[in-house]
């Protein structure tokens, strides 16, 4: 980043003009050029024909196929290089990638354009460039005859690789500044320019060129369409349009000169734009996968370069944005630029926007300086030209909320554009933004008239060679005919100080322009016998002697007046370097190599089908049907065409973020076995939390809660526990998996509202939220009124209104602010004095209690990202006048002073209904509760908290509202899940609340029972001897902690297999230590169980599934739970339950799925399992105490007896569990609301089956 201090726009001190530019591109063969066809609106992406994709080797199968898109945008003769006037033998340019042989020749051309010869400033001239891969390395070198084995040596690596880039332009033109090729994908060559940049003001070089340069070979070559890919689906980039459906690849270099301003004004140089300050970051990890954009390290990027320019943002009047033209990647990109530029509270009235990659497609590592060239060309032209393949704006980009506009014509603004931006993003998370103003005013000065009594001004020409010589004069010609205003002083001043004096040279003299024209044209027309040659040539920087003196007649060496102008440049005499591929018939190939990377020609069924793919998209010849696509390796970018090749073999429709969910080829293969839902969402983190009386009426609809800036819905939880109201409730988390996505509060909304409408598909709705939540509930009820639905009442807990000068804390205010929140979280003392912490892992540390565990950090590390997307969001958002229903919960008390005064999510001065009534016209109450806003959901306030819920939902509605008390409680039921709800990162939140048991689990497990649900590597969670220890001290704690939240005492609880340990232990037969020892012993027996699988069947009646059983004579496989009326699990050996699954869907099974566990669990398999693990009983269960509340024995469907606990447990590892059964009872006994306790809800929807069975019997 470009760090000197900030000054006022337009002075020179830390700013860099750019002096020169230069390029080739699709359909323009030079700057003018381009100019030309972006202010036309013209588009270099076209179609190949049929002879040009069989050139290329594109077969006529490939071709045909309905989803090739045979569209690209190419670049004329990159076959060609001048290898003679750049020192180079025929050998060796043919071996060298067109890449670094059009770099080498744009940057010649942009030191020309800038008047800047390579011997300027002593050779102190850095050279920062960027190159895409070496295609021409891959497909033409080695797969030659003459090269195809040498691939490692040093002519073929020095004319192939990127480390050798810009070093051979230094070579060549005898550069003696830093030498550095810059790599960052999409985002390089401006990141180059920042580097540049950053040399330049840091004293390192005084002329820096940066650019980048993207060649891919074959390039008459379209691409096959993928769905949810980056390529377009028609053939054309739509940047910000509705029909957008991603890039099309371009190839193309573009490079520019900087200069320090200061040096540029003084060296007299044309000046293009000036860049007032440039930035560079990286997403880290938050954002949804590694190729994924990040938005959070978008909006950094752009208000780091806006701080380091000194522009303010309502000067910036055009914004070049990356606009690959993908649906989703454009409005992420607008987002992050809106909430960027709108903080720093004096946004730009209306900014034009606008994404080259429309007219030239996407040129990869030279993406980014192609847009920085089309955005000095609008400041220098202050015209901003029509945005092509734009008709109808993407909805996601929002652009009427925005301050950015999208011009379909040639648009020149009432007000100047005095300022302009760039941004460039890539895959990888790199991102660089660049700032740049208009040039400055030259001084002015007096018209340029002949004097009598002087001899005219001395033209210097040179070239290689005559033909060129003259070539060069008639360039000059017809640059001055098209160009009448150019003065004669400028000409000679820019021919004399900013060109390098070449082996053939001539001069003429002329008092005036006519004069001029007259003797270049007898220049362009003589045979030249008479001209200089100066000798050999040597390297182009040399300095040299036998220059023609420039103190002659006119003395171009006293400028007067005069500065450099742009003039045409030396013609290159360019011919064919090439080294084409060996026809692929000639070329020797194994068919069985090519087999094993096709993947899956000879698979006979799903999972062989699916395993092949993956074994060949991953290289892993070894990967097997469980092995999971992202832990071997695997990242999003790729997935695309794994999921692609899954589509094609398979015949399913199967998306990208389905395939994220599944990630395994035994769970693609069962997905495409069963039935699935076609609208599974990544991003869907609703979850049930209450679910009401089963005899309810209609009028008891659900109440959705949304989270704070945590992203947790553990108030949800804690207030359900103490409401009295019947109403269903879910809870909302965030999804972090969307953080790319989800940035602020309307898109919040709309995601959730989507959730919303799946459970309950018309209203009148209830939505609410805490903080943050209460924002997104609110504008939530926006959406829904619109769509023409009733909204009931808005929930807000302490919500912040919006207040002027609101902005989201900066990096460092955030990481100042995050160890206060760990300690009210978690309770934790203040700690010593220490220095403001500058990472995320400081401030945890800063903190840090000694039974924190390594896992803990991460998933709090993880937590701090989240909260600072949420925290930006809020701060953002400026909520709409609502007039509907709103009840508003305000904390009665201030935060402490000291006490996170500024912290993310906190009203600043409280929150009152008079902050909020100037927005909320509707029907609006109040009510406040105690505590301030990080308290007021503390375990003893809940019950009044709880109270003032129930009556918001009551009010309005006859006969709803509780009585004052809450009315007769309900009895409640425990309920703890077993194997089969884990899941990695689980538990991360209890373990930090409660060390002391964390500590103690450790010690009786002999290891880090948080680090073994974070992700152990030597001790996978998903091994039935880590799994169950771990389910038991997660439910365990979970327990604790909802003991701590709800008052009330349980009348039965019930665990499922694995859980009803978690129910002996709350119902006080055992210790927590205790417990887990057996859980622990427990899963070791059943581990060394081998053999054997579980499957669920959906569908069919227990009875039914009996019958079939009772069929097959001599079956090994057993009903092993009878969950729900039509839901049950069977366990068996492996080849068994793989007949079997062929007869249950034949006899009406709905689905038939494999089941993630470890051994045939609840079978008679398991009978040597039983027998160790009795004498492990027989050992203990003389001391445990009998039940306090009754539990439910999963093998009886009955209260276990005071006496009968152990046999019980034994029976229960080789007979089903009766889950159905023994929800029944609880039922029949105490009509119970039932609270699921643990990390995720997977009882909870067999509880409604079961009730909604009962209730229609």
């Amino acid at each position: 980043m470009n760090t000197g201090t900030p000054t006022a726009p337009g002075t020179g001190s830390a700013r860099t003009a750019i002096v020169g530019m230069a390029g080739r591109f699709p359909g323009a063969a030079d700057i003018d050029a381009l100019w030309s066809m972006l202010s036309s609106g013209t588009e270099a992406v076209r179609r190949f024909s049929d002879a040009e994709l069989r050139a290329a080797g594109v077969p006529e199968s490939q071709s045909d196929d309905p989803d090739y898109v045979p569209f690209g945008a190419d670049l004329p003769g990159i076959e060609e290089f001048d290898a003679d006037f750049f020192g180079i033998t025929p050998a060796e340019a043919r071996l060298m990638d067109p890449q670094h042989r059009i770099f080498l020749e744009s940057v010649w051309a942009g030191l020309e354009d800038a008047g800047t010869p390579p011997t300027a400033h002593g050779g102190r001239i850095g050279v920062f460039g960027s190159a895409s891969l070496s295609s021409y390395l891959l497909h033409n070198v080695l797969r030659s005859a003459e090269h195809r084995d040498q691939a490692f040596t040093y002519p073929v690596l020095l004319g192939n690789d990127k480390d050798f880039l810009a070093t051979r332009v230094s070579y060549a033109l005898n550069l003696r500044g830093p030498s550095v090729t810059v790599q960052s994908a999409c985002s390089s060559s401006l990141v180059a320019v920042d580097q540049a940049c950053a040399a330049l003001q840091s004293g390192r070089c005084d002329v820096a060129v940066a650019g980048g340069v993207s060649v891919f070979t074959p390039q008459t070559v379209g691409y096959r369409h993928q769905a949810g890919g980056t390529f377009a689906r028609d053939g054309h980039c739509r940047p910000f349009d509705a029909a957008a459906s991603g890039m099309v690849r371009g190839s193309g270099c573009g490079v520019v000169v900087l200069k320090r301003l200061d040096d540029a004004l003084a060296d007299r140089d044309h000046i293009h734009a000036v860049v007032a300050g440039s930035a560079v970051n990286n997403d880290g990890s938050a954002k949804a996968g590694y190729s994924a954009p990040g938005a959070m390290g978008q909006d950094e990027v752009v208000r780091a370069a806006l701080d380091v320019s000194g522009v303010p943002a309502s000067a910036v009047g055009f914004v070049e944005a990356h606009g690959t033209g993908t649906y989703l990647g454009d409005p992420i990109e607008v987002a992050a630029l809106q909430l960027a530029y709108e903080s720093t509270g004096d946004p730009p009235g209306e900014c034009a926007l606008g994404s080259i990659k429309a007219n030239i497609g996407h040129l990869d590592a030279a993406a980014g300086v192609a847009g920085l060239i089309k955005t000095a060309l609008v400041l220098h032209h202050q015209v901003v030209p029509p945005q092509i393949n734009f008709t109808e704006p993407n909805p996601e980009l929002r652009l009427p909320e925005t301050p950015f506009v999208v011009h379909r014509r040639p648009t020149r603004p009432e007000r100047s554009i005095d300022a302009a931006a760039v941004t460039s993003l890539g895959i990888g998370g790199t991102n660089a933004h660049c700032v740049l103003e208009r040039a400055p005013v030259p001084p002015p000065r007096a018209a340029l008239r002949p004097d009598p009594g002087d001899e005219g001004h001395v033209l210097l020409l040179s070239a290689p060679d005559a033909d060129r010589l003259r070539d060069t004069a008639s360039d000059l010609l017809a640059h001055l005919e098209g160009n009448p205003q150019t003065r004669l002083d400028d000409l000679a001043y820019t021919l004399a100080h900013g060109r390098l004096p070449l082996q053939r040279r001539t001069s003429v003299t002329a008092s005036d322009l006519e004069q001029a024209k007259a003797e270049l044209r007898a220049v362009s027309e003589s045979d030249l016998g008479g001209t200089a040659a100066q000798g050999e040539r040597g390297a182009h920087g040399a300095e040299d002697p036998n220059a023609v003196p420039t103190g002659s007649a006119g003395d171009p060496g006293d400028p007067g007046d005069a500065r450099k102008i742009r003039l045409p440049g030396l013609r290159l005499r360019r011919t064919r370097h090439w080294i084409e591929p060996e026809p692929e018939d000639r070329r020797p190939e194994s068919r069985g190599e090519e087999r094993e990377r096709t993947g899956a020609e000879e698979a006979t069924g799903p999972l062989e089908a699916a395993t092949g793919i993956f074994r060949a998209h991953l290289g892993i010849a070894s990967a097997g049907p469980d092995d999971d696509y992202f832990a071997l390796g695997g990242d999003s970018l790729h997935a695309i065409g794994l999921v692609d090749a899954l589509r094609g073999q398979l015949g399913a429709d199967l998306t990208l973020e389905e395939f994220t969910r599944l990630c395994t080829p035994r769970r693609v293969a069962e997905w495409y076995a069963a039935p699935h839902d076609e609208d599974g969402d990544a991003g869907d983190t609703m979850v049930l939390i209450k679910e009401g009386r089963p005899d309810r009426s209609g009028k008891d609809t659900p109440v959705f809660l949304i989270h704070p800036s945590g992203g947790s819905v553990s108030f949800a939880q804690a207030l359900a526990a103490h409401s009295g109201d019947a109403s269903p409730v879910y809870g909302i988390g965030y999804p972090s998996a969307l953080a790319g996505t989800l940035t602020t509060v309307p898109r919040m909304a709309r995601h959730y509202v989507r959730l919303i409408r799946r459970v309950q598909g018309h209203g009148p709705y209830r939505v609410g939220g805490y903080s943050l939540g209460g924002a997104v509930a609110l504008e939530a009820a926006q959406l829904l009124t619109e769509a023409g639905e009733e909204v009931e009442r808005v929930l807000m807990w302490d919500t912040p209104p919006p207040q002027p000068g609101d902005r989201a804390l900066s990096e460092q205010e955030f990481l100042d602010l995050y160890p206060q929140l760990l300690r009210l979280m978690f309770g934790l003392p203040a700690p010593e004095p220490d220095p403001a912490p500058r990472t995320a892992d400081e401030a945890i540390e800063s903190v840090r209690p000694s039974s924190w565990s390594e896992a803990t950090v991460r998933e709090l590390r993880t937590m701090y990202e989240v909260w600072r997307v949420c925290d930006r969001a809020l701060a953002a958002y400026r909520p709409r006048r609502y007039n509907g229903p709103v009840h508003l919960f305000t904390a009665e008390q201030p935060l402490p002073d000291g006490l996170l005064s500024a912290a993310a999510g906190a009203p600043a001065a409280g929150c009152t209904i008079e902050d909020w009534r100037h927005l909320l016209t509707g029907e609006l109450r109040a009510t406040p509760v105690s505590g301030h806003h990080f308290s007021m959901f503390d375990a003893p306030r809940l019950p009044k908290l709880a109270y003032a819920y129930d009556q918001a939902l009551g009010a309005g509605r006859t006969g709803r509202t509780p009585a004052p008390g809450g009315g007769q409680q309900r009895p409640s039921a425990l309920l703890f899940p077993g194997q089969g709800s884990q899941f990695e990162g689980m538990g991360r939140e209890l373990f930090a609340r409660y060390p002391e048991l964390t500590a103690e689990a450790d010690d009786v497990l002999g290891y880090s029972i948080a680090e073994l649900c974070a992700g152990d590597p030597q001790r996978p969670l998903k091994d039935t001897a880590y799994t169950q220890p771990a389910l038991y001290t997660v439910g365990a704690l979970a327990l604790r902690q909802h003991r701590e939240e709800s008052s009330d005492q349980p009348a039965v609880v019930l665990g499922h297999s694995l859980g009803e340990y978690n129910a002996l232990e709350a119902a006080g037969v055992f210790s927590f230590a205790e417990g887990l020892r057996l859980a622990a012993e427990r899963g070791a027996a059943m581990s060394r169980i081998t053999g054997g699988g579980m499957i669920a069947v959906s569908g069919l009646a227990e009875e039914e599934i009996r019958a079939i059983l009772d069929e097959r004579d001599q079956t090994g496989v057993d009903l092993a739970a009878a969950n729900a009326p039509r839901l049950h699990t069977l366990a068996g050996p492996d080849e068994e339950l793989d007949d079997l699954t062929s007869v249950l869907l034949g006899r009406g099974a709905r689905s038939v799925r494999r089941l993630d566990v470890g051994g045939p669990f609840h079978s008679r398999l398991m009978r040597p399992a039983a027998r160790e693990f009795r004498t492990v009983l027989e050992r203990t269960a003389s001391r445990w105490a009998p039940p306090s509340v009754p539990v439910i024995a999963n093998t009886t469907a009955r209260p276990h007896s005071a006496d009968g606990v152990a046999e019980e447990l034994v029976a229960q590892i080789d007979h089903p569990v009766l889950w159905g059964r023994s929800v029944e009872r609880a039922i029949e006994d105490h009509d119970p609301e039932f609270h699921e306790i643990g990390g995720r809800r997977v009882l909870t929807p067999m509880i409604t089956q079961v009730r909604n069975a009962l209730r229609n019997a």
